[in-house]
């Protein structure tokens, strides 16, 4: 990263910050695609009415054996005549009817499992979950292990039994929605690499999700990124902020300029505390959030950006 700094020629001193969820990120609610990926969970891990696999199997009613009815506890036809026609003898016909009436029983206790599985996964508290999605965010932007983090989303929403694969594929699901680059903002970013001003990132982020963002192409147009995950403080705390100027300071000659930083940020009280530490801050309206008469965030920026003498007018 330093290197990729050092050797490049910017087109001016000032470097332009942006966080990433809700300015570049096209994404909103995170938590609605982990919804759908929760109920997909609780249906696989034999729990749901169209649940496959292992557990599942033990879940779902059987098919009907031979000799067996779709009407419980009715053959289709009397097994003793049945057993005459193939020439079965009496312990045979014994034997078939001990077969039937375990498959019988088997299935009854199959559905009931079945009725009992379909309660639960109606009784999903989504709202519960949701709360716990935002409420344990920070701790897993500060470095929180992710497992331990969706199994808390999960818990609050009724589901203990989740494997750490369950856990893992709603991590990914989370990730991948929040990867996606808002259209307009890609612009912004693509404008300033063509117009060579330096570009970061500061966000609050799971170290595990800064790496994924890091291999993201649109990165290209990024010259560092800082993450709390990494750094283990967040915004809005003054901490982080220092961190930002003295990587800048590093990178630029060793003079803290916090003034030659813009920064956009989609909370206020993140642009409140930039502010307060010297820095050129902007509020971003989140992208899909805007009222009726907001200004877009990245109209906004391009103007400031023009101001700045950043962009071309």
């Amino acid at each position: 990263m330093a290197k990729k700094l050092a050797t490049r020629k910017y087109s001016s001193p000032l470097t332009v910050i942006f966080d990433f969820g809700g300015v570049l990120s096209a994404g909103t609610n995170g938590f609605e695609a982990v919804r759908e990926e929760l109920a997909y969970v609780s249906d696989d891990d034999g729990r749901g009415p169209d649940a496959a696999g292992p557990a599942a199997s033990a879940a779902r009613p059987a098919s009907p054996a031979p000799g067996a009815s779709d009407t419980e506890g009715e053959p289709v036809e009397n097994a003793g005549d049945a057993a005459d026609e193939v020439g079965v003898d009496e312990q045979g016909i014994a034997a078939l009817e001990r077969e039937i009436a375990a498959h019988e029983k088997a299935e009854r206790e199959a559905a009931e499992r079945l009725v009992a599985s379909r309660r639960e996964v109606e009784g999903f508290d989504a709202d519960a979950a949701q709360a716990a999605y935002w409420e344990h965010r920070p701790a897993l932007d500060e470095g929180l292990d992710p497992l331990e983090y969706w199994g808390r989303v999960a818990a609050a929403g009724g589901y203990e039994s989740l494997t750490e694969e369950d856990l893992e594929n709603l991590n990914d699901v989370d990730q991948r929605y929040w990867l996606r680059l808002e259209p307009h903002s890609r612009e912004v970013l693509h404008e300033l690499a063509l117009a060579n001003v330096r570009v970061g990132l500061l966000s609050n982020m799971a170290s595990d999700f800064a790496e994924r963002v890091r291999r993201a192409d649109w990165f290209e147009a990024v010259d560092f990124g800082l993450f709390s995950g990494d750094l283990g403080c967040s915004k809005p705390s003054r901490e982080i902020y220092y961190v930002l100027i003295e990587t800048l300071a590093h990178l630029t000659g060793g003079v803290e300029r916090p003034g030659n930083i813009v920064f956009f940020d989609d909370k206020q009280e993140n642009v409140d505390a930039a502010r307060a530490c010297g820095i050129d801050a902007h509020l971003w309206v989140a992208n899909g959030a805007r009222a009726e008469g907001d200004e877009p965030g990245w109209e906004m920026a391009r103007r400031v950006l023009v101001g700045r003498g950043l962009l071309a007018g």
